[in-house]
């Protein structure tokens, strides 16, 4: 796709409604919001207020118990092959620990052994990047479900 319009926020804390009404008129297929702080500060809301229904893409943050009441209708990336019902957040977390530890154990803590065994494990690419495959969920009555 192409970015018709970017919307940057100086202060996170504040009303999204004098960037949201920038979007009024323009052409847009879609809208990505790259951080919880959108929602948080009424974007959803501003963005129903100034009528403009292009659907909505983040990332997995969106499933956060404290955000996900905001992101209804909210489509967004989310590692695939995460097993567990605790969101994203606490599975990346304990799958980094698993990869690392294993590493930690095997190489006795020296460092120059653990890098070489995250680089081949084939957990990553060659600039260090998570090779993991991503899957596309929406927030639908306020449950995460796979978008097929």
């Amino acid at each position: 796709g192409t970015i018709v319009k970017e919307l940057v926020y100086t202060d996170p804390t504040a009303d999204t409604a004098s960037e949201v009404l920038k979007l009024k008129g323009v052409n847009i297929d879609a809208i990505f919001s790259t951080d919880i702080s959108f929602f948080f500060n009424a974007g959803m809301q501003r963005l129903a207020q100034y009528g403009i229904t292009a659907p909505v893409f983040s990332q997995y943050a969106v499933e956060l118990p404290a955000v996900r009441e905001l992101v209804e209708g909210v489509y967004y990336s989310f590692p695939g092959g995460l097993v567990g019902s605790d969101g994203a957040v606490s599975a990346l977390a304990q799958n980094a620990t698993e990869v690392l530890g294993q590493a930690i154990i095997k190489c006795a803590g020296v460092y120059a052994c653990v890098k070489s065994e995250l680089e081949v494990s084939g957990q990553f690419d060659s600039t260090g990047v998570s090779t993991r495959d991503f899957i596309l969920k929406q927030i639908k009555s306020g449950q995460a479900e796979e978008v097929k």
